[in-house]
């Protein structure tokens, strides 16, 4: 029991952990410096509306930095265990850009780290904001850069009523 279904199961907690904070501290400091966000990540912000099949839509380099495999050696999974963990990761992500959150989707149901959390990144007010990839939202809640759809709402209507506000005293 411990060998087939415990140290396995801790191996694969530890590894999402790992990529969870290796792709959310490239992902926040690519957004916080001009520099790597102009000449790698805008690629991906390219698009404004996710969809799946630009989940993985990126500048090469930033491609290898959030995706390049070493997780699975840090944890001592076998191959087997690298490859589910790398698809599960590989489908999440390309789930959590579908921009449908769909109610018995497991890939979604599993976290809070889903399309519509994801889609407020890809948003102008947001994107400063919900940097956690692809898993959980641990990070974002802990350094105060997670951002819901009732905040993403709130500071809609505010920006709209300083717009209006400053279109009346013209």
């Amino acid at each position: 029991y411990i060998y087939w279904w415990i140290i396995p199961t801790v191996q694969l907690l530890m590894a999402m952990f790992i990529i969870d904070t290796r792709q959310y501290f490239l992902h926040r400091f690519m957004h916080v410096n001009k520099w790597f966000y102009k000449h790698f990540h805008s690629w991906h912000h390219r698009l404004y509306v996710p969809y799946a099949f630009g989940a993985l839509y990126n500048h090469p380099l930033e491609g290898f930095a959030l995706d390049s495999p070493g997780t699975e050696y840090l944890t001592g999974m076998t191959t087997p265990q690298a490859l589910v963990l790398f698809t599960v990761s590989t489908f999440k992500t390309v789930d959590g850009h579908c921009d449908y959150k769909l109610p018995f989707d497991p890939l979604q149901l599993m976290s809070g780290n889903n399309a519509d959390y994801h889609d407020i990144h890809h948003q102008q007010i947001g994107i400063k904001s919900n940097f956690a990839r692809p898993f959980f939202i641990h990070w974002d809640v802990l350094l105060g850069t997670r951002m819901t759809r009732e905040e993403l709402e709130l500071r809609r209507r505010k920006g709209k009523g300083e717009k209006a506000s400053k279109n009346a005293l013209e």
